[in-house]
């Protein structure tokens, strides 16, 4: 057996590669060796970049979080929430062409947001800085809609009023407003969130803009009778 201690990386990063002769008692000289290599790498590798698919999400279980890196590190990701702090999923290497990703992650500690985050270490030990968050927010609750009364009926054309909550924006359809033409109105509004759920609200009203037209029967004039008016409404 034989060995070297302390070695000296003097040159560098890059390849050292090792090779070696013995030489004996009477001085004979072997072949040289197999060659050794061995790669000083002292330098950080660049933070992964990380992709997910929806920003809002309204299931617990979404299929994919995916990013790139430096072919062949390894990806540390991280998840952050109000609720239970940060958690470290397991390890995962990214592939030749620098693309890792991990699948069925479950967001399991309630509606919210949920931050991401990775480090890379390469194959030297040489850790990165933390990447850029991305955020998703699990938000599993229906929007609400509140709309204010209508008078029905009325003779007024008519704008819907409503209002909503919740967490992210939402889209309301079903609206028309405004109401103009006479007659029978029922109108189903549907309000979607960022996250992909749904509410619905319906409201009728009858719009009447003509004025009632009154048929009077004639009377005789002079009388002498009694008179009761006899008359119908159109």
């Amino acid at each position: 057996l034989w060995e070297y201690k302390d070695i000296w990386w003097g040159l560098g990063d890059g390849a050292y590669i090792f090779y070696a002769y013995a030489i004996d008692n009477a001085g004979n000289i072997s072949n040289s060796s197999d060659t050794k290599t061995i790669v000083l790498d002292t330098l950080a590798p660049n933070a992964p970049l990380i992709t997910i698919e929806k920003a809002f999400v309204n299931n617990s279980s979404i299929s994919k979080i995916t990013g790139t890196v430096e072919a062949g590190c390894t990806v540390l990701l991280y998840v952050m929430n109000s609720i239970n702090g940060t958690y470290q999923f397991p390890i995962v290497t990214s592939n030749n062409a620098g693309l890792w990703e991990y699948k069925d992650i479950w967001l399991g500690q309630g509606d919210g947001a949920y931050r991401f985050y990775a480090y890379a270490i390469d194959n030297a030990g040489n850790r990165s800085n933390a990447s850029d968050t991305k955020t998703i927010v699990l938000d599993t609750l229906a929007p609400v809609i509140n709309l204010q009364p209508v008078v029905s009926p009325t003779n007024k054309d008519v704008v819907l009023s409503y209002t909503t909550i919740d967490s992210t924006n939402v889209t309301i359809t079903g609206d028309n407003s405004t109401y103009l033409t006479e007659g029978q109105h029922n109108v189903i509004l549907l309000a979607t969130d960022e996250a992909g759920n749904t509410s619905s609200l319906g409201i009728s009203f009858f719009i009447d803009k003509t004025a009632p037209v009154i048929n009077l029967q004639p009377v005789a004039s002079p009388t002498n009778k009694d008179v009761a008016l006899s008359y119908t409404i159109i």
